[in-house]
């Protein structure tokens, strides 16, 4: 069920992607910059799947293996990955550059769109067709999923666990972390923080398992990691609970 501050932020985040139609190249970093400061006021439970979204992966993997550079004027291709949260994390960051000015707008159009025939106009809208509004329209559908509570697949059977993967300690070493962090929060009811500090060290168990079921990875590990990210969005504990859930949900393949 989507809590109606969680529809409206949805309903005016489309509002905003579908002035794009109509934006000029110049103006079309304006637009995201609009785009962006409505997400960064999205509502806590939005806001958490954003972290995620964004901590799935980094600019150096957008730079090097997500734009890939080839000889000629618009014959730059974008290499996005098969994994969903990877490629809307990988399309956020390449989005927020154009915003930052960070990447050169008009030269990437120029470069990586072959309507690109001196006018750049040509070659944004194509940018806009083929990358901005299917993106849009994908982080709409995978929020929407992930705050109706969409079920896992295959979330009854058992998989195993190899521990010689550095990802493996990774998650267990961060569900540590977090689990000491927590006991220095000075914000949040007491009680509560005992009850997710319990939660943390049964899911660092369930970790060190051979084999685990994946509904109990989402329901031990994922439920109170994404809890308290949406709890301390803009605190340092939030952020670490984020980028942990991404780990989890890309080892297991919960998407």
């Amino acid at each position: 069920m989507i809590d109606e501050d969680s529809e409206y932020f949805l309903d005016e985040l489309e509002e905003v992607t579908n002035l794009a139609y109509d934006t000029g190249y110049a103006d079309f970093p304006k637009l995201l910059e609009r785009w962006f400061y409505l997400i960064s006021d999205a509502p806590d439970s939005i806001a958490s799947i954003m972290n995620e979204v964004i901590s799935s992966t980094t600019i150096d993997s957008v730079m090097n293996d997500m734009l890939v550079e080839q000889i000629g004027i618009g014959n730059n291709t974008l290499n996005w990955p098969l994994d969903k949260v990877k490629r809307l994390g990988g399309q956020q960051i390449l989005l927020r550059a154009f915003a930052s000015t960070d990447i050169d707008y008009e030269k990437f159009v120029g470069s990586y769109f072959r309507s690109f025939k001196g006018d750049y106009n040509d070659a944004s809208h194509e940018q806009v067709r083929k990358l901005f509004l299917p993106h849009a329209r994908e982080l709409d559908r995978y929020i929407r999923r992930r705050l109706e509570g969409g079920a896992i697949p295959g979330s009854d059977r058992f998989v195993p666990i190899s521990h010689n993967q550095p990802i493996v300690q990774e998650i267990i070493a961060g569900l540590e972390n977090i689990t000491n962090q927590l006991a220095g929060v000075n914000d949040g009811d007491p009680d509560e923080k005992a009850m997710l500090s319990g939660e943390l060290s049964a899911g660092r168990r369930l970790m060190q398992a051979t084999h685990v079921r994946l509904r109990a990875i989402a329901e031990i590990v994922v439920k109170p990691l994404r809890w308290i990210a949406k709890k301390f969005v803009d605190a340092g504990i939030g952020e670490i609970a984020s980028a942990m859930i991404a780990l989890v949900l890309t080892y297991f393949n919960l998407r």
